[in-house]
């Protein structure tokens, strides 16, 4: 008649008390052995603790391993550099929601072009981006300056800016260091500058 063995395989405690203890012998062995140590030294121990404990962690949880905690520090230091950088990008959008416009009277015979759109106004954001908003038309005369900007946004040469105006039209403001804005047509449309020109998303940066 067969007999059949009662014992099941050692649980995963027993495997690593017998690692543990198997580890102790070594580093007693090194210490109490001159010439043994030389050939088996720390980091070697060290180096043969990590396998042996990467083959239990193996065993017993396929995904975990000495290297993979490593891979999550540095995940984990990813995802606080993003959130510093969406941190520091929220920052600049709380700056520019909150600019201080500086309302732009017109002259020269021009004016607020009104219909719905926003008044003429100028504000100095962060990094030194100026932005305009509003509208402007010509109401009489023949002058293309509709206003000039105060010397702190004046740029230090002649910068061209394109510019939407009436009826779907392209044209152009432009600005020089002395900080008058000259309007432009749109060269396929007479007269488009002086009927209607946004100012609406142009922006520039001050040297």
């Amino acid at each position: 008649m067969k007999s059949f063995s009662t014992y099941g395989r050692p649980s995963p405690a027993i495997v690593i008390a017998v690692l543990a203890l198997g580890f102790a012998m070594v580093g007693s062995a090194v210490a109490g052995t001159e010439g043994l140590s030389q050939k088996i030294t720390k980091s070697k121990v060290k180096k043969i603790a990590r396998k042996q404990a990467n083959k239990v962690l193996g065993q017993s949880a396929a995904d975990l391993s000495v290297a993979k905690a490593k891979e999550a520090d540095h995940a984990t230091t990813a995802d606080r550099a993003n959130n510093a950088e969406h941190a520091n990008n929220a920052d600049v959008a709380i700056d520019i929601r909150a600019l201080n416009w500086e309302p732009l009277t017109p002259e020269h015979g021009w004016a607020a072009y009104g219909n719905g759109t926003r008044d003429p106004a100028l504000a100095e954001g962060p990094a030194g981006v100026v932005y305009f908003r509003g509208a402007i038309q010509r109401t009489s005369g023949t002058d293309d300056v509709p206003f000039d900007v105060e010397p702190e946004v004046r740029p230090t040469g002649l910068i061209y800016l394109t510019a939407d105006q009436a009826d779907g039209a392209t044209g152009r403001i432009f600005i020089g260091p002395d900080g008058e804005v000259h309007v432009q047509d749109d060269p396929d449309h007479a007269n488009s500058g002086e009927t209607m020109t946004s100012l609406e998303g142009i922006t520039y940066v001050v040297d």
